[in-house]
């Protein structure tokens, strides 16, 4: 099983609901991946919250939709996805 969690992000910052959802998985015992939409100046700011980092040259999620990710999610697999 394996958790992905989408996060888009304003510059640094990423959501505290982004952060709860990865480290949810991290005490499950669920190894997590961070899917970081756009910027990757967010990648600093999930140390320590996810097993894994993807970025995606994408716009936010309401502006492309999960076509972005479909191929990604087709390729990984990854159990459960959600965004944050």
């Amino acid at each position: 099983m394996s958790l992905w969690v989408v996060i888009e992000g304003d510059g640094d910052i990423v959501r505290s609901v982004s952060l709860e959802l990865l480290d949810r998985g991290r005490t499950l015992g669920v190894p997590t991946t961070a899917v970081i939409l756009g910027d990757p100046a967010l990648v600093g700011a999930l140390a320590g919250h996810a097993s894994d980092v993807i970025v995606v040259d994408a716009p936010r999620i309401a502006d492309c939709g999960a076509g972005a990710l479909a191929p990604l999610i087709q390729q990984r697999r990854p159990s459960l996805v959600v965004a944050g």
